[in-house]
């Protein structure tokens, strides 16, 4: 599972924040704000948090994710989010908001959390496959210059990289048809309890147990 990421000195961070400002307005230019505005979550309160440094402290960032901070300690606890390390201090990353709003969002569909970790190491193993096959058609998204908008769809077209976007598709529809599934038979169940209960709801004294 996830973690920290890395662990950097004051002054690893304070170069690691000045690279990043410096290369903002490229990467901006690079890729599209569709793009951006997915790796942040889909939030644009991250998305402009994010402006100025490359992670967060706690408070910021669960506020910036409009989640209570201690849902974040709890899942960060867990190893459900990446963090950096820097000194005594959790500080999290951009690609971190992505790892929340997923969380958030099984969570919201009532998963647990066994199953939860068990779909997101799934899940994690395609995205794994899909980021070697883009680094297999010339693209490296983990690179300090991030990849041309032509380059990278380019990439995206090519059959290892459609067969992994594919693959990762394939396995959360599954995934969504199971918990459909899981939630009918919930509900089955609770509307079959109801009818009962509304025929006891009068009251008779001499209704059988």
């Amino acid at each position: 599972m996830n973690g920290p990421v890395t662990e950097l000195t004051g002054a690893q961070w304070r170069a690691s924040c000045a690279a990043y400002r410096a290369g903002r307005p490229e990467m901006e230019a690079q890729v599209g704000p569709e793009f951006l505005l997915g790796f942040h979550g889909g939030r644009p309160e991250a998305l402009e948090a994010y402006r100025e440094v490359p992670a967060l402290p706690l408070g910021a960032f669960a506020a910036c994710m409009g989640v209570p901070k201690t849902a974040v300690r709890h899942y960060t606890r867990l190893g459900l989010i990446s963090y950096f390390k820097v000194g005594r201090r959790h500080l999290y990353p951009t690609f971190a908001c992505m790892e929340l709003a997923r969380v958030t969002q099984l969570r919201r569909l009532g998963v647990g959390i066994a199953e939860l970790k068990a779909q997101l190491a799934r899940e994690q193993a395609h995205a794994v496959a899909n980021l070697e096959a883009l680094r297999a058609a010339g693209v490296d998204m983990a690179a300090q210059v991030p990849p041309a908008r032509e380059e990278l769809s380019r990439a995206m077209q090519t059959p290892p990289v459609q067969a992994a976007v594919q693959a990762l598709t394939a396995e959360r529809k599954d995934f969504y048809a199971r918990r459909r599934a899981e939630l009918e038979a919930q509900r089955d169940e609770a509307e079959r309890r109801l009818h009962e209960l509304r025929a006891l709801e009068p009251g008779d004294p001499d209704a059988s147990p």
